[in-house]
């Protein structure tokens, strides 16, 4: 029983040892998710836009160019976002596509008021316009500590 004990540090520094390198090599394989994700954006953000008869079957992070009005009274604002150290939200607003169907676009930030009550306005245009972006799929869940992603104008997450 004596020389299993003299043997434990050993064993517990061993394991230590391999779940350290274990955690660089997932390291390694982020870095290079990262690197690859980067190349895409880059090379997508090169390209021409592309004008897709439908938006859903587009892959992600393509630049598409879409035209249609936009549904000022359908705009949501999504709460808690972060700006250069302000918190805010982003815009995002309904663009109706001359074919008939519905792109959600998101338009950009704005700083919050001291009261986060009233939203802040937001000046939409009238009439046709082009509008030319990338292809962005929302993640399914994201972490939040709100039981449902909101409704009315304000929201906490998209889903």
């Amino acid at each position: 029983m004596r020389r299993v004990i003299d043997w434990l540090p050993y064993l517990a520094g061993v394991m230590v040892c391999v779940l350290t390198v274990q955690l660089g090599l997932w390291q390694t394989r982020r870095a290079d998710e990262k690197i690859a994700l980067g190349a895409r954006l880059a090379q997508a953000g090169e390209a021409a836009p592309l004008v897709p008869e439908v938006v859903d079957q587009v892959a992600e992070w393509t630049r598409v160019a879409v035209r249609g009005h936009w549904l000022a009274d359908k705009t949501i604002w999504v709460d808690n976002r972060v700006h250069d150290g302000r918190p805010g939200f982003h815009v995002l607003t309904p663009l109706a596509r001359e074919d008939g169907g519905v792109v959600l676009v998101r338009r950009g930030w704005i700083a919050a008021g001291r009261d986060r009550s009233h939203l802040p306005e937001v000046v939409t245009p009238a009439g046709s316009v082009t509008v030319i972006g990338r292809v962005r799929i929302p993640e399914s869940k994201p972490f939040s500590l709100a039981d449902s992603a909101g409704a009315g104008r304000l929201w906490q997450y998209l889903d």
